[in-house]
């Protein structure tokens, strides 16, 4: 899973030479130079690829050459963090002499992964605090998609509850908070959200899908359908918002307009054999059964 707590600040081009060079030392045995963050983009880069080998090997040079330097010695703890050793990755951030901003955070990804959830966001919210507001407010989103990923959705709440305060027009951090009662399981409340969100925004795609699939997900096709029309006539060449209003249209039973819906996603993922299924369906309840039988046979 892509960690949202890593950003990169090299382009996709200069990452593939900032690779290339890195991989001509060591294997063709040129000579080079890395500064720390160049060595700190080569060691994320093979962490976001769960390379931990690599990401290993670029640590140990890194530090052969920049003896116990704290983004190094950071980045040490956080591929223990990822193999499942966090005890020992809390011992290397306490070892360190010059504390970074960024140790906060990596210290609470240790606790979130030794199940110490309260700790973790108390440490964030540190860590949220010591950052201007202008950037808080991404720290906070970026935090709560992370914590959310990990099922620490109230944490998430409440980190989403200090950015609106900060930001009350942000409408992601909303869209996250909305997602985060949504994954506990209160629904209204997510609900209520979505819409507060889309009157602000009426044109926002990602809420009319999420407020979609949380109608469809609880059975509730009509008002699902209500908004992946809107989600559609936002972005009408989406194929998933198509996908989800054919089974929409599926469940209510109205399979002549599920069928236009299938046919426009299928046109574009002709191999996908459960949609094709759904279609034969349609065709076999409208009583075509030898159309019926084309899309049994195809899926």
């Amino acid at each position: 899973m892509r960690d949202p707590l890593m950003h990169s600040s090299f382009s996709e081009e200069r990452l593939l030479e900032l690779v290339c060079r890195y991989d001509e030392m060591v294997y063709d045995g040129k000579s080079a130079y890395f500064d720390i963050d160049e060595l700190e983009e080569l060691i994320d880069h093979h962490l976001i690829l769960n390379d931990y080998d690599e990401a290993n090997q670029v640590i140990e040079y890194g530090l052969s050459i920049h003896d116990n330097h704290p983004t190094l010695m950071g980045r040490k703890a956080k591929l223990l963090i990822y193999q499942g050793e966090c005890q020992e990755a809390l011992n290397i951030l306490e070892s360190i002499a010059i504390k970074e901003a960024e140790h906060l955070s990596i210290e609470a990804e240790a606790y979130l992964a030794k199940g110490d959830i309260i700790k973790a966001r108390t440490l964030f919210i540190e860590f949220i605090n010591l950052h201007p507001n202008k950037d808080q407010v991404f720290l906070c989103h970026d935090i709560a998609l992370y914590l959310n990923n990990n099922c620490a959705h109230e944490s998430a709440i409440i980190i989403l509850e200090n950015g609106l305060k900060i930001y009350p027009e942000q409408l992601d951090l909303l869209q996250e908070q909305a997602y985060s009662y949504e994954q506990l399981g209160e629904l209204d409340k997510a609900i209520e959200l979505y819409n507060l969100l889309l009157d602000k925004d009426p044109f926002k795609f990602s809420a009319w899908f999420l407020l979609g699939s949380l109608y469809y997900n609880n059975n509730n096709y009509r008002d699902a359908l209500e908004a992946f029309d809107f989600a559609i006539a936002i972005e009408p060449d989406n194929e998933i918002g198509w996908l989800q209003k054919g089974h929409c249209l599926f469940y209510l039973d109205l399979f002549k307009d599920a069928i236009v819906a299938y046919e426009f996603y299928l046109a574009r993922h002709e191999n996908d054999s459960n949609v094709k299924l759904f279609l034969a369906e349609c065709y076999e309840n409208l009583e075509e059964y030898e159309i019926a039988l084309e899309h049994y046979k195809a899926s």
